[in-house]
């Protein structure tokens, strides 16, 4: 079935084996849509990206040397699939750390964002907090991604607070997504950040 499952993912050109911020980003770079983009190799490598996704979700301490390769791959796709894999080894030592931390400052949002989640989850706070930091300070759309690591690793969230505060969440299609996150965030870790009105256009 697996086997029959590639077929089916090849044949359709299957166009969900980068994350989104990075297949919407690499679209429109390449000024070409998403679907047309995932029928060229060059800018897609669907068979890499299967045989990637394939060894990250293997959860076997056996692939971590190919993993810890991924991560030095030139294809942001690759890289992503990677870091997904070190995080579900479920530990982190002394050589997955140091891979995590050299893609803090990866250009694929969610590489950065996959990578603090693991760093977190494994106590090593310091270089993954700075990364969410600096993701939430320039207001990107790694913002949104970054809010969501903090959610999903119930970390202390006050070493945040000035950060999450000063994020503008107005001028961007993802505003009102973020501005429920921070709410979020904020009552359930007892801070009292400043709500932020959404500008909303009125009906005429």
């Amino acid at each position: 079935m697996r086997l029959k499952l590639r077929e089916w993912q090849l044949v359709t050109y299957d166009s969900g084996f980068i994350p989104e911020f990075e297949r919407n980003a690499r679209a429109a770079q390449n000024k070409t849509t998403i679907y047309q983009m995932a029928q060229d190799q060059k800018l897609y490598d669907l068979p890499a990206y299967l045989d990637a996704a394939d060894l990250a979700l293997a959860k076997n301490e056996e692939n971590k040397p190919k993993l810890l390769e991924l991560l030095k791959s030139k294809d942001s796709g690759l890289r992503y699939w990677g870091t997904v894999g070190l995080l579900l080894q479920g530990k982190v030592d002394a050589e997955i750390q140091t891979a995590l931390e050299s893609v803090l400052n990866d250009s694929c949002i969610e590489v950065v964002g996959i990578a603090s989640f693991a760093l977190l989850q494994a106590g090593k706070n310091e270089k993954a907090s700075a990364a969410l930091i600096e993701q939430l300070k320039n207001n990107s759309q790694g913002s949104l991604f970054a809010l969501n690591v903090l959610d999903w690793s119930q970390t202390d969230i006050k070493p945040f607070a000035n950060a999450l505060g000063s994020l503008k969440t107005n001028g961007n299609p993802l505003a009102e997504y973020e501005q429920r996150m921070i709410e979020y965030l904020s009552e359930t870790n007892g801070l009292s950040l400043i709500k932020q009105p959404l500008n909303k256009k009125k009906n005429k």
